[in-house]
């Protein structure tokens, strides 16, 4: 498929909608991490090697054209990086795939502004408008994961 506009007009933009599990892992490009729930700071940080453990688990939830981004607390991601009880404009993102020397996906908030993980903690929020490196994510199935609990309390369990 190519486009021979020089600017899209509203026949060039299309919606997609995402034909996977909505319960995924969100890998950041650039930090080569994945997104988790962090229960403490209550923000979705890219901070996860390895995805485990149900606080590794995104959801996207198609609504009217757009995703919203949650967590395993079925919170939704505000365009600030706070997490917040209902949906609105400010928790509604665009999806746009990119491809070339780095592929992936990015998502654009409301104004124009694109989820990115932001200092030494790695909170997903909208800060730029423009995509780079770090505004690039990859969708990977979630594993089947489980936790076995004797009957002392220990758990076992295997990656």
């Amino acid at each position: 498929m190519q486009c021979y506009e020089k600017q899209p007009t509203g026949s060039e933009w299309w919606t997609v909608h995402l034909a996977i599990h909505p319960q995924l892992n969100l890998r950041n490009i650039n930090r080569q991490k994945y997104a988790r729930l962090n229960d403490v700071t209550n923000h979705v940080e890219v901070t996860e090697v390895i995805p485990w453990g149900q606080d590794s688990l995104i959801t996207l939830e198609f609504r009217e054209g757009c995703y919203c981004v949650k967590p395993c607390d079925n919170r939704y991601m505000h365009r600030d990086g706070s997490l917040v009880d209902y949906p609105s404009q400010d928790t509604y993102f665009t999806l746009e795939l990119k491809s070339g020397q780095y592929s992936g996906i990015a998502l654009r908030d409301c104004v124009g502004k694109y989820l990115t993980a932001v200092g030494k903690d790695a909170v997903i929020m909208g800060r730029n408008k423009t995509i780079g490196k770090d505004e690039l994510f990859t969708l990977e199935d979630s594993q089947p994961q489980c936790f076995f609990t004797a009957h002392n309390g220990k758990m076992a369990s295997i990656k």
